[in-house]
């Protein structure tokens, strides 16, 4: 099989350019499978929390609020889908996401404290 790396990403023949890369998959996959009811979870209130302003109000603080809990679940558990590590490998992906996580978190907090200021 010619393609990438599944840990780092790299190219080579295999599923693993080495046996280091092959533990430190093993192990992603063990924290995947430990942390993913709670990532679930996370996931679920987020996007609850983006739906409830169409029927409470209140639209800023909660989408601000929405998008911090997103971005610090993205930034805590950055698990990626398996086609996303197939092509780019889990540790770019982890790396990815937590950048992304804290992005949003930050969004986040600024349109909290952006409304508290108003």
């Amino acid at each position: 099989m010619s393609g990438r790396c599944l840990y780092c990403g790299g190219r080579t023949e295999e599923d693993y350019c080495s046996q280091v890369c092959e533990q430190m998959y093993y192990a992603y996959l063990v924290r995947v499978e430990a942390f993913g009811i709670p990532y679930l979870i996370g996931l679920i209130a987020a996007l609850a929390l983006l739906v409830l302003p169409v029927f409470v109000g209140h639209f800023l603080q909660l989408s601000g609020m929405a998008l911090l809990l997103l971005g610090t679940v993205l930034a805590i558990m950055p698990f990626a889908p398996s086609f996303v590590i197939r092509g780019t490998g889990a540790r770019r992906s982890e790396r990815f996401l937590r950048i992304s996580g804290c992005v949003l978190a930050a969004i986040g907090v600024c349109i909290i404290f952006g409304q508290m200021m108003v």
